[in-house]
């Protein structure tokens, strides 16, 4: 990881507005779902309100990349995180005299998935508008270092806050971030590409996104895998585990952010092991061989489900979120090295003038995936035994698994896309 690149003024200011936001919205997002899980105690309930983010991506992720694309990201990116800060300040207010019911959650969570349908385009590829194709893998190690390491102290600190204070003070800082994050962005200069493409049709644009897609085999089978992550394994982290132990074990709410800062901590370390994995196994072959890895890191969670283990966790919750902590952080460091290699196996296939519509398409698969997983597993929790989402999970994993081996037995080389 090569932190020269934070000399770059553009990229070091896009960074200090993400990192900014980043610790808000962490704080804010893991405060958001104990409130949740505390007012409802459902885990159908939860699925559907975190469900509620994900609807708007589906619909309107093919406009945003057309959007993205025809576009000044800088302006998109530099809007939104002013729109989020002034409508949590409107929240806030509102609800000084009153207690936060479910329809402000419904709201806030429909309204930031709008927002997010366009920034996540906007600011994912954003990198080609400031580096050129030989430094993209330090830019996005360097990015999710960065955005780690902001990260690292926020869930537990925002649930200590949420322990202490309630859900309202965590809306007014989060709120503070964004805007701190939109000042701070009105100061980056992004490169001027030339577009081809200015006066076609929307739909037509709309088009070469599911085009760029499908006519690479390799980036279909590795997009179907990550789309089948999001079916199988973020459902995991984000609904099973808080459900396990809030509602099962009923830990206190710090166990919470516990394992989720050890999820960050693992995700900074493996960061370290990037280059030492590129010059050992190869850029493209060490995604299948972590992954690989990974798959036999999670089945052990399998165990969380089994009767006489389970009432074990229950009299000794402490020893199920050391157990559960292991099993992540190990689980996080391989996933950091092959996150980047994702992205840059991405940048490197796609045209960069195509590069907005084709991650909105991949986005708007995932919301598709990611709603169809959170029911899935909201209606196991609350109508099955706890061993079946268990085993669901693990089963989903190796199909991932066997979809990204083949992924790679099918990538050639391609040349470099320089700017």
């Amino acid at each position: 990881m090569n932190f020269k690149i934070l000399k770059n003024k553009n990229f070091a200011l896009l960074l200090f507005g993400q990192a900014t936001s980043d610790i808000g919205g962490v704080m804010f997002n893991i405060a958001l779902s104990l409130y949740v899980l505390d007012i409802t105690g459902s885990a159908t309930k939860f699925a559907t309100i975190l469900a509620a983010g994900i609807i708007p991506k589906m619909i309107l992720y093919p406009f945003a990349g057309v959007f993205v694309d025809r576009f000044d990201r800088k302006k998109l990116i530099v809007t939104l995180d002013t729109i989020r800060g002034i409508f949590l300040v409107i929240i806030y207010f509102l609800t000084l005299r009153s207690s936060l019911n479910i329809g402000y959650v419904y709201l806030i969570t429909f309204t930031f998935g709008i927002c997010e349908t366009f920034f996540s385009p906007a600011i994912y590829t954003v990198i080609p508008f400031i580096f050129d194709s030989d430094d993209y893998e330090d830019a996005y190690a360097c990015n999710n270092f960065i955005a780690r390491i902001s990260w690292l102290i926020a869930p537990l600190l925002g649930t200590w806050l949420y322990t202490l204070f309630g859900i309202k003070v965590l809306i007014m800082i989060d709120a503070i971030t964004f805007l701190v994050s939109a000042f701070s962005e009105k100061f980056i200069t992004l490169k001027k590409i030339e577009r081809s493409m200015e006066k076609t049709k929307v739909f037509e644009d709309m088009k070469e996104g599911f085009v760029a897609l499908f006519r690479v085999k390799s980036v279909l089978l590795l997009t179907s895998a990550l789309i089948l992550f999001r079916v199988f394994i973020l459902p995991f982290y984000h609904v099973v585990l808080p459900y396990f132990f809030k509602e099962i074990l009923n830990a206190p709410n710090h166990y919470v952010g516990t394992y989720n800062t050890v999820i960050i901590s693992g995700s900074i370390i493996g960061l370290f092991f990037v280059n030492k994995a590129k010059q050992k196994f190869g850029e493209i072959r060490v995604i299948s061989f972590f992954t690989n890895r990974q798959v036999l890191l999670f089945i052990p969670f399998i165990l969380l489900g089994v009767s006489p283990v389970l009432s074990f966790f229950k009299i000794n919750p402490l020893y199920a979120l050391i157990f559960v902590c292991i099993l992540l952080f190990s689980i996080m460091v391989l996933s950091a090295i092959t996150n980047v290699f994702y992205s840059t196996f991405y940048q490197r296939q796609v045209p960069i003038e195509l590069l907005g519509r084709f991650s909105t398409t991949r986005f708007c698969l995932y919301s598709l995936g990611e709603t169809l997983g959170l029911n899935l597993f909201g209606v196991l929790l609350d109508n099955t035994k706890l061993i079946i989402p268990m085993f669901v999970a693990v089963f989903g994993i190796f199909l991932i698994s066997i979809l990204i081996s083949k992924s790679i037995s099918l990538y050639k080389p391609i040349i470099k896309q320089d700017n």
